[in-house]
This record gives C-alpha cells, structure tokens and sequence, in this order.
C-alpha cells in the first residue's frame, strides 16, 4: 500500500511542478514590454499611473477603438505572448 501511494504523490507532484515552471513566465514577466508606440496614448488616456506591464495594458485596452495604430499593435503583441485577455 505504501508503494502505491509514493507513487501517487509522485505523479501529482510531477503535475504540480508543471504548472508552477509553466506559470513562472506571466508571473515575473517574461519579457518586458516596449510601450514607447504607446507613450501619447498612455497620457491621452491617463494610464501614466499603471504599474507594471499588465496594468498598462489593461488600462489602456479600455480605450482599444481609440487607440492609435502603433498603440493597438503594441497591444495585441502583449496579448498574443502573455495569452492576456
């Protein structure tokens, strides 16, 4: 009995690993994100205050019809890489 219950909690440790190594990336931010194309829509839209990636993003998809071209592009990338919704 004991050996079957090692090897349980070794397999849902297993699991339990993945998902901390798979969550790690959104967690610290994987990559930081250039916001310049966005600098006169950050102010346009008083998102100056965000902090951090997420926040920026979303404070200034609230805005997306308005954004500007480059701004939106910006946007959409974070989104695609982070899997932000």
């Amino acid at each position: 009995m004991l050996h079957y219950t090692s090897g349980v909690m070794k397999k849902i440790l297993t699991v339990m690993l993945m998902f901390i190594v798979i969550s790690i990336p959104r967690a610290f931010g994987a990559e930081a994100v250039d916001w310049t194309p966005c600098s006169n829509d950050i102010k346009k839209f008083e998102c100056q205050g965000a902090e951090g990636d997420y926040k920026t993003y979303r404070c200034l998809t609230k805005h997306d019809n308005a954004l500007s071209k480059e701004c939106y592009a910006v946007t959409m990338e974070y989104e695609r890489t982070m899997g932000a919704e």
